[in-house]
């Protein structure tokens, strides 16, 4: 029986860490801190020599969200330029750089595309 109840507690955590809310890139931005999956289009793919920015919803300066992907983790997403004009589901810890609300990708697992 002890490990029956040891079991149903295993895959029950499983089952909640799994299950989250897809929220949309302006929710995001009231939820800093939470893990979450995102969905929104990206507007615009910025390549930079360190940095790439998946802007959501609108173009830069004016994007509710990015999604960032260091130098170092290029060679993982092949052309990141396959996101732009996309929608697109990701997920991690929503952070905020200079007041912009944020995910820093590192796995190509925690980004799709839906549409």
């Amino acid at each position: 029986m002890r490990i029956f109840t040891i079991t149903l507690l295993l895959l029950g955590f499983g089952y909640f860490a799994q299950a989250q809310k897809t929220v949309t890139a302006s929710e995001a931005r009231t939820r800093v801190g939470d893990y979450l999956t995102i969905k929104g289009k990206v507007a615009q793919v910025s390549i930079r020599k360190k940095v790439c920015y998946l802007n959501f919803t609108h173009k830069f300066p004016n994007n509710e969200f990015v999604a960032v992907v260091f130098k170092e983790n290029f060679g993982k997403f092949g052309n990141l330029r396959k996101f732009e004009g996309k929608t697109v589901k990701l997920t991690g810890k929503v952070s905020r750089y200079r007041g912009n609300p944020q995910i820093k990708l590192n796995d190509p697992r925690k980004i799709k595309i839906v549409e």
